[in-house]
C-alpha cells in the first residue's frame, strides 16, 4: 500500500543562489499538477510537467522552485529611450540636436532595463533536482503506506482478539 501524501525536497546552488526544489503530493482521484516557479524559470514549466506525468499516476502534486534570494539579472540602460527623448526635445525646442545627461533619465520608467539571465543552460541541473525531489516524495509516500499498513494490521489483530473473547463469552 502506498500513501497519497508525501514530501520531497532537493537543494542546489546556481549562479551563487541557493535553490530549493520541493514536491508535495496530496490525495486526489486524478493527476492534478500545480507548479510554482519564479517567472525567470517559466520556460521550464512544460518540461517539468512532462517529467511529473511520467513519474506519478495520480494525486495532487505541488512542485515549487524557490530561491533564497532573487535570481540574478543584468541591468542595462535603454539607450533607445534616450535617443527618442533627445529627438523629441530637439523637435520641440527647434534645435538640430540636444545632448542629455543619462542621470536625468534615471527616474523615467523603462530607462533601466532588467534583462533576465538565460537559465536554460541549467536545465540538466533542474531536471536532476526535480527528479530527486519526486523520488524523495515517492519514498515518503511508500513509508507512510507501510506505517498505515502496520497500523491497520495491529488494529485487525486487536479486533480478532476481541472477536475470540466475544465468541468464548457467547
Amino acid at each position: 500500500m502506498q500513501s497519497m501524501t508525501g514530501y520531497g525536497e532537493s537543494h542546489f546552488s546556481a549562479e551563487g543562489v541557493q535553490i530549493v526544489c520541493s514536491a508535495r503530493s496530496l490525495n486526489s482521484r486524478f493527476l492534478d499538477i500545480e507548479l510554482k516557479f519564479p517567472e525567470e524559470l517559466a520556460w521550464f514549466r512544460a518540461h517539468a510537467e512532462d517529467i511529473i506525468r511520467s513519474r506519478v499516476g495520480r494525486g495532487r502534486i505541488e512542485v515549487s522552485l524557490m530561491s533564497a534570494a532573487p535570481l540574478p539579472a543584468d541591468y542595462t540602460f535603454n539607450t533607445d529611450i534616450i535617443s527618442q527623448y533627445e529627438r523629441f526635445l530637439a523637435s520641440k525646442l527647434g534645435k538640430k540636436k540636444v545632448n542629455l545627461d543619462a542621470r536625468e533619465f534615471l527616474h523615467l520608467p523603462g530607462f533601466i532595463e532588467r534583462r533576465v539571465k538565460n537559465w536554460r543552460a541549467y536545465q540538466p541541473k533542474f531536471d536532476f533536482h526535480l527528479l530527486r525531489a519526486l523520488i524523495k516524495m515517492q519514498r515518503s509516500r511508500a513509508a507512510e503506506g507501510r506505517r498505515t499498513t502496520r497500523a491497520c494490521l495491529t488494529h485487525l489483530r486487536y479486533l480478532a482478539r476481541v472477536q475470540r473473547r466475544i465468541a468464548v463469552l457467547h
